[in-house]
Formats: C-alpha cells, structure tokens, sequence
C-alpha cells in the first residue's frame, strides 16, 4: 500500500512517500530509504501490530496508521479479505473518540 501527501498530490518540502507492507510474518521494521532520488518512508508490520498501532494511536488521539490506510492505495493484495478487514477497521477507527 502507498499513501502520504505525495500520493495525494499536494507535497511540500519534507514529503516523502509512505509505503505499508503488511505480511503474516513476526516482524516490524522501518526503513527511511531513497529511490530514484524519492525520499520513501517503509513500514513493514504483520496485522496483529497494526491493530496494535491503531489502538494505541486512538488512545493518543494521533491515528497516523489508520489515516495512512484508509487514505493509501492498495498495490498489491487487493482481494485479500484480511486485508479489506484491516482497512475497513481503519476507516472505523478514525471516526473514534480517544480514550
């Protein structure tokens, strides 16, 4: 998946572009790369911690994670349910309250 301001059209100076891996693997990571002169920003998470980030990024009233997928554009997997599951839960938890 891709997202960010970039995607979107309307970048400024420090933009970079959002690129969301989600895999069934035990792992995170996140990787500030360049390509082709493109400031990209990776983040590599298996599903269980993206609900993890969206729990607690509701929490601090700051959903980064959701706003990144329920905005960014699937590239590859679309059909996967787990992950219609995993956007749809996005879209929901942008509209909740913190705390």
């Amino acid at each position: 998946m891709v997202s960010g301001s970039i995607l979107r059209g309307n970048p400024d100076r420090n933009s970079d572009l959002d690129i969301y891996v989600i895999h069934r693997q035990p792992f995170r990571r996140r990787i500030q790369k360049y390509f082709i002169g493109v400031p990209c920003e990776l983040f590599l998470n298996n599903f269980a911690q993206v609900y993890q980030y969206f729990e607690q990024e509701c929490k601090d009233n700051r959903p980064v994670t959701a706003h990144m997928l329920a905005s960014g554009q699937v590239i590859r997997g679309a059909g996967d349910p787990e992950l219609q599951e995993l956007i749809h839960a996005a879209h929901g938890f942008l509209t909740r309250s913190p705390g």
